[in-house]
């Protein structure tokens, strides 16, 4: 493949439809698939002192079937209506995006030992 058809294969990648969760506490929901960008500013809230990377780390994937977040990471009420959502549940969010984004290696697990 030459490169310019490389460089539009990857750009594509970016407009991949959310992935569709059923959590039995919510029901159906959508997250988005993470990308490259996302993923690097999880890792750099979770060297952070920020109290609310869980919750911001949420709000990065949380979006509806088009694929429009419901939450804003930047806000701070966004980010604290997802902080006070029980971890249990919304653990399974996480890992559904983890999964979504190739990182199924128990990271959204991990966040609990944090």
């Amino acid at each position: 493949m030459k490169r310019d058809a490389l460089r539009a294969a990857i750009a594509a990648l970016a407009s991949k439809p959310p992935v569709k969760v059923s959590v039995p506490e919510i029901g159906d929901l959508f997250v988005r698939q993470l990308s490259v960008g996302e993923v690097e500013a999880n890792a750099r809230d979770s060297k952070s002192e920020d109290p609310f990377r869980i919750a911001r780390a949420l709000a990065r994937v949380l979006c509806d079937e088009d694929g429009e977040l419901l939450y804003d990471p930047r806000s701070d009420d966004d980010v604290n209506e997802l902080a006070r959502a029980p971890f249990g549940v919304m653990n399974k969010v996480l890992d559904a995006a983890n999964k979504a984004a190739g990182l199924d290696d128990g990271a959204g697990e991990a966040t609990e030992k944090n």
